[in-house]
């Protein structure tokens, strides 16, 4: 299963908004729920995928010290021979870039 999410600008213009997006993400990948996450709102320089890796103690490195304030990203959680794993595709997005295909 899969959800997709995309942003608006009501989702990054306050602290409150910003958690409830992030822990609807967080709260579906421990139940094997893909989520993919399009994010082309540049009105706001919050990056909500950096939120949720923050939640699972995770970090990607294309979006270490100054994380793009657009980006796609896919995120799933599994488990590994009784070890949870979680993995993730992120890609910055530019003006003038072609859309990124994202697994599911």
């Amino acid at each position: 299963m899969a959800t997709i999410e995309l942003f608006s600008p009501a989702n990054k213009d306050r602290l409150e908004n910003r958690l409830a997006f992030v822990s609807k993400g967080a709260a579906l990948l421990p139940k094997k729920i893909c989520v993919s996450i399009v994010d082309l709102v540049t009105v706001k320089n919050f990056n909500l995928f950096c939120e949720v890796l923050d939640i699972f103690a995770q970090t990607d490195p294309a979006f270490s010290s100054q994380p793009p304030p657009t980006s796609a990203v896919t995120c799933r959680s599994h488990r590994v021979a009784n070890r949870s794993r979680f993995e993730s595709w992120a890609y910055p997005m530019l003006a003038d870039e072609r859309f990124r295909v994202l697994p599911i």
